[in-house]
């Protein structure tokens, strides 16, 4: 169990890096949308945002500009990599545990920022931030709760 969950988690992360939108069936337009957040018609996803017809990406700005936004895409970009590595059959479980135990102070860190971010602008409403909130939030929440079930899924030391 902690090898599929971990790896779901991983592929989740990737997902989340990289996708802006999955087709699930497209003859009635259902498609799931990987944005973190979306406020007043920009959607902000770990990579960029999307306005209207035009997309940008602060990981291409100069120096010091681009470094937050690369961390950022890089943080969830590493928790997708570790969790597959750390869910193979060959991994040493106590590594593995060490690599869960990461992502979930990675991902809980992600959720945390993009979670005041959130808060800071629906503040006037807050009933507004389950408008505002995207699947992408959900999905980072989604890998948290896989990353635990697979952190507790490892079979201890006397166990083995």
């Amino acid at each position: 169990m902690a090898r599929k969950s971990g790896i779901f988690a991983g592929i989740i992360a990737l997902i989340l890096a990289f996708i802006e939108i999955i087709p699930l069936y497209p003859p009635n337009n259902i498609f799931l949308n990987c944005r973190i957040f979306s406020y007043e018609n920009v959607n902000y996803y770990y990579w960029g945002y999307i306005e209207k017809n035009s997309s940008f990406t602060s990981i291409t700005l100069p120096s010091p500009e681009n470094l937050v936004a690369l961390s950022v895409w890089m943080i969830i970009l590493i928790v997708g990599i570790l969790s597959i590595m750390g869910s193979t059959t060959k991994a040493n479980l106590i590594n593995s545990s060490k690599i869960y135990k990461i992502n979930i102070v990675f991902l809980t860190f992600l959720l945390f920022i993009f979670g005041y971010i959130v808060v800071i602008l629906v503040i006037p409403d807050y009933i507004n931030i389950f408008y505002t909130l995207g699947e992408g939030y959900y999905l980072t929440i989604l890998s948290l709760i896989l990353n635990i079930i697979a952190l507790k899924k490892i079979p201890k030391k006397g166990e083995e």
